[in-house]
């Protein structure tokens, strides 16, 4: 079928080629990447669809000393102790930077080990929102 176009307008080549071939490459790899982005947000739900203890068994342990073995816990899901973690630990925690790693062990130190929430936040810094994003998280055993 001959362009319409051809021969009205010198943008349009004569052999209809609209897009460059370059362009077209980049084109293709920004569809694939696309498609490995909505392949990585989707199939670990649907691997671990109808499972009821999620992807790690319950009765899993870690291996190593106190502190890495919290560390460990955490990272498979289960809460951090907050009165065992060391100050690197608690950094995984989500709004806590190592300042208030450092302040949250002193105020342990100073008052004996945090007991709930309410303990938390007497850690200056740690306001109602921040213990709020902790709970489910943190455990005061």
């Amino acid at each position: 079928m001959k362009n319409s176009l051809q021969g009205t307008r010198p943008d349009i080549p004569a052999d209809n080629e609209v897009i460059d071939p370059e362009d077209k490459r980049v084109l293709v790899l920004f569809l694939w990447g696309i498609i490995a982005l909505i392949g990585h947000m989707f199939v670990p739900a649907i691997l671990l669809e109808g499972r009821e203890d999620g992807p790690v068994p319950a009765d899993l342990t870690c291996p190593g000393n106190d502190v890495s073995a919290i560390r460990c816990e955490y990272l498979l899901g289960k809460p951090m102790s907050i009165n065992r973690a060391s100050a690197a630990t608690l950094t995984l925690l989500p709004g806590i930077g190592p300042g208030l790693a450092e302040r949250i062990i002193r105020s342990r130190e100073e008052h004996g080990p945090m007991s709930g929430p309410a303990d938390l936040l007497k850690v200056p810094g740690l306001g109602p929102r921040k213990v709020g994003r902790l709970a489910g998280r943190v455990s005061f055993d």
